[in-house]
């Protein structure tokens, strides 16, 4: 999960828990501020957030948008997925779009 310039950091705190539980690794695009991660439960004092650059993702990039073709039930994931979450306000950047699976 990547979380692409996010506006709020609670939120990051929030979808990090929930990623803590099921095992699934997180990073952010760009620095996070501290305040809100004391939401984090404790799951970010253990488990820092990583920083990861999309270009250097090898795996398939996989985003959401209103102009989707697949109902998110019926996508197949796969090992070395990236699921990005976008700006709350913005949405994903150009270059998601342009790396997001069809």
């Amino acid at each position: 999960m990547l979380f692409e310039n996010p506006k709020h950091d609670f939120n990051v705190s929030m979808v990090a828990r929930t990623c803590d539980f099921f095992g699934v690794d997180y990073y952010v695009s760009c620095p996070v501020k501290s305040k809100g991660l004391k939401a984090s439960g404790g799951v970010l004092k253990h488990k820092s957030l990583k920083r990861l650059v999309l270009k250097d993702w090898i795996g398939r990039v996989i985003a959401t948008s209103d102009k989707a073709i697949s109902k998110p039930q019926d996508f197949c994931f796969e090992d070395g997925d990236l699921i990005v979450l976008g700006n709350e306000a913005y949405g994903i950047s150009d270059e998601v779009k342009k790396r997001a699976c069809a």
